[in-house]
């Protein structure tokens, strides 16, 4: 870990606060995962997460696809395969890879015209399925960092501001309605009250996201106590370290309580 991303910036961030978010968000969608499969308002919850993550992707001014981002990806992925999961889809971590490397590209042309823009959103929908199965959330982990890039740039696009925004609506209730067609294919007591709150806690978290601006925050640094801050800064700024450890002690906790969904060396193709 490099500690010194504690010292650059000694003063919380917003970018601290909503990651820090989006990680309990994050935790709580894989307890219900490997512990509690039964429990699918654990999965619900969680929901919340990926839009925070896929919009700070496209948000972000860095396109960084450097070695601490692989080494994380592939140690979750060996994980997946040898603690009871499958080799596909590939998990988010390459999901994230895959979007930093074409998102500019496939930005500059979407935003570029309204049919562009129109026939992207329709190609990407179309494209869900199959690519979910090769990389986790698949084209709409795509769409929400594109939401991201909206909120960056909207000043730059040349676009009217009600049609960027329109997209990222469409966006939030796409991946939603994406999640509750999954959920429903895998719990049958999946039901309506289940599938309103993923659309709300979906919805709240793209509004959120809609409002972020990075600041600094004295105020709250300083009104805090000093563990407090050293915690959220560690939540907020070691995301990809947190997920990489708890993933892997997750996965050998469910095989040591012998769940059924985890075996090890059970190597499969696809989930």
């Amino acid at each position: 870990m490099n500690f010194a991303r504690l010292s650059a910036i000694p003063q919380l961030t917003t970018y601290d606060l909503v990651k820090t978010l989006a990680i309990l968000l994050m935790l709580i969608d894989h307890v219900g995962y490997f512990f509690y499969p039964d429990e699918m308002w654990f999965r619900v919850i969680g929901r919340a997460c990926l839009p925070i993550w896929f919009f700070l992707i496209g948000y972000a001014n860095s396109r960084d696809v450097g070695p601490s981002l692989w080494i994380g990806a592939i140690i979750v992925g060996i994980g997946s395969i040898t603690l009871g999961g499958s080799v596909f889809a590939l998990n988010i971590l390459f999901s994230m890879l895959a979007i930093r490397l074409v998102i500019d590209h496939v930005a500059n042309r979407m935003f570029s015209h309204w049919t562009w823009l129109v026939g992207g959103f329709a190609l990407m929908v179309a494209a869900y399925m199959p690519s979910a199965m090769l990389f986790e959330y698949g084209t709409s982990g795509l769409l929400l960092a594109l939401f991201g890039y909206i909120m960056r740039h909207e000043d730059e696009i040349q676009m009217p501001r009600w049609v960027l925004y329109v997209f990222s609506a469409l966006t939030l209730v796409f991946f939603a309605a994406s999640q509750i067609y999954l959920f429903g294919r895998m719990d049958p007591n999946f039901g309506e009250a289940e599938s309103k709150v993923t659309l709300i806690v979906v919805g709240l978290s793209g509004l959120m996201m809609a409002c972020f601006s990075p600041r600094v925050l004295p105020r709250l640094s300083e009104g805090l106590p000093r563990f407090m801050t050293i915690i959220l800064q560690i939540t907020g700024r070691f995301t990809m370290e947190i997920y990489v450890i708890h993933m892997i002690l997750f996965r050998l906790a469910s095989l040591m309580l012998d769940n059924p969904r985890h075996t090890f060396m059970n190597i499969h193709w696809f989930n």
